[in-house]
């Protein structure tokens, strides 16, 4: 695979397109991953206990990271999915991934799903954290490169997801594995990460865009063994879907109700001649500002700096991650979904190639931002605010 101006590692055998054996050290990249990643839960630590200290938050620990919707994901452990709507909130938009690997891990609610879950979500993030670093050494990133790229992960505002019993710890660590496995023509493993990742979040299904374009245009697999994986790929959403059939009798009941609950608030674009204005409308919602901004710079900035790198595949998955954000008729989660997906670190990374001659300046202003925006984001969650929910 060709990436445009990406430098290559000095003193290291990187796996090539033959599969020969590489000189990775796993075992360094484990130990600097595993120091970033204690440090980075120090600085977090203290960014929450200052701020928490400061609103006076009456929630207890587990209560401040178990919120939103990890109380629906627990309410799929305990009761199964609801096999009817009328109209009241219920739990078909949360995919089963993360309900099975809760009830596995708390034995079948034997032990407190809350704890297990925030427990689960760290062990997830550092894992991502290492695949992370492999992939990036995979696509010829640099080894200083990457270390600071797995940094900005680790304290990037996103955190707030990535601490609490959300399922983006799981999409994060899936996403980084099939595009890994991709990478490294390991076809049987980077479909079996598909397809969990695609009954983890409904946009991990989109990762059928990148597969299907890496091995017809780069791999030079023929069709005929496309197709199998391209399915294999979406077995997760399949199974989804073919259980909501049995069990409710709407298959995508997951879609279906996502506008006609008014407490979640996402109405949803009308795709008709009106559909331009609509859009217009959303993208000039003042209310979301935040949400906006940083919906247009993962669009706009983020987008073309994969683009103009030549990481296609990453380019396409990222769009797939970030529109729902617009599509959903008023920004809602766009922080959320923007944020918490490594596309946009790698973004960033070579976003600061373009200003080679202030890299350490660039370094530490992006360093200084993410920290001051993880304050504000911390802020907001604790005072219970609806904003990064």
């Amino acid at each position: 695979m060709k990436h445009k101006k990406l430098d290559t590692p000095k003193n290291l055998n990187i796996i090539d397109s033959t599969g020969e054996k590489n000189n990775v050290d796993l075992i360094a990249i484990i130990k600097i991953t595993l120091v970033i990643y204690l440090l980075s839960r120090v600085a977090i630590w203290f960014e929450y206990s200052a701020i928490n200290n400061l609103i006076h938050n009456n929630n207890d620990f587990i209560g401040n990271f178990w919120r939103w919707d990890s109380g629906w994901y627990q309410s799929v452990v305990e009761h199964g999915y609801a096999t009817s709507f009328n109209g009241e909130a219920v739990n078909w938009p949360f995919f089963p991934l993360w309900p099975i690997v809760l009830k596995i891990i708390s034995l079948n609610g034997t032990l407190p799903i809350p704890l297990m879950g925030l427990i689960a979500n760290q062990i997830i993030f550092f894992g991502a954290l290492i695949v992370f670093y492999l992939y990036l050494i995979e696509i010829k990133t640099n080894h200083e490169s990457a270390l600071f790229v797995v940094i900005m992960l680790a304290i990037s505002p996103a955190n707030i997801y990535f601490c609490s019993g959300l399922t983006e710890n799981s999409f994060l660590l899936l996403s980084l594995l099939s595009f890994y496995f991709l990478y490294r023509k390991q076809y049987i493993f980077c479909i079996v990460c598909a397809g969990l990742l695609s009954a983890t979040r409904m946009v991990g299904a989109f990762f059928i865009i990148p597969l299907i374009y890496q091995l017809y245009f780069k791999d030079k697999v023929q069709p005929a063994k496309i197709i199998p994986y391209a399915i294999a790929s979406l077995g997760g959403l399949i199974l989804f879907v073919t259980y909501m059939q049995i069990h409710t009798g709407h298959p995508f009941g997951f879609l279906e109700i996502q506008s006609q609950i008014k407490d979640w608030a996402r109405p949803g674009l009308v795709w008709d001649d009106q559909l331009f204005s609509q859009i217009y409308s959303v993208m000039t919602n003042t209310s979301h500002i935040y949400d906006r901004g940083i919906f247009i710079f993962s669009l706009v900035i983020i987008t073309g700096s994969l683009i103009y790198f030549k990481f296609y595949n990453e380019a396409i998955f990222n769009l797939c991650c970030i529109l729902p954000g617009l599509i959903s008729g008023n920004m809602w989660n766009a922080f959320r979904f923007d944020t918490a997906i490594f596309t946009f670190y790698l973004g960033l990374i070579l976003l600061s190639r373009l200003f080679k001659n202030n890299s350490l300046l660039a370094s530490v202003f992006t360093i200084i931002l993410l920290t001051i925006m993880s304050v504000i984001c911390w802020f907001y969650w604790l005072s219970n605010s609806y904003y990064f929910a």
